[in-house]
């Protein structure tokens, strides 16, 4: 038996009027129980919207967090090759400058002196970003 059954049989009486004063208190509790759902589902439905606003801010940090991290790596490529361009260089000056002393052809080799600012305008022509 339900609460409402026992707490009819308990109440109820012939007397209309009297079932109606049952009636309308037994309505005012199950009113007052869906106001309280009500009030508890409006604080559910704040903290909801409230949590998807958190949600999407976080979202668009992330968003821009990748596309630093993106533009970074972009970055750190195009001077690695920078730095790998003037390693080669470097490399070639070295090897030609070798290839001459063994030849003999000191004469027409550059000076160590040369060979070093060469590498240097190169490179700081290369960490500028010219000759890409």
């Amino acid at each position: 038996m339900s609460d409402f059954e026992k707490y009819w049989k308990e109440n109820a009486s012939k007397d209309s009027w009297a079932n109606k004063a049952v009636a309308w208190n037994i309505w005012k509790e199950k009113q007052a129980k869906i106001d309280e759902l009500q009030k508890e589902n409006a604080a559910l439905v704040h903290v909801i919207k409230s949590r998807d606003i958190q949600l999407e801010n976080e979202k668009h940090e992330y968003d821009e967090l990748v596309s630093k991290l993106v533009d970074s790596k972009m970055k750190n490529t195009k001077l690695q090759k920078r730095v790998d361009a003037v390693k080669g260089l470097a490399q070639t000056l070295w090897e030609k400058s070798e290839e001459k002393h063994q030849q003999g052809k000191v004469w027409e080799s550059k000076t160590l002196g040369e060979c070093a600012d060469e590498i240097l305008d190169v490179l700081e022509q290369a960490l500028k970003g010219g000759d890409e």
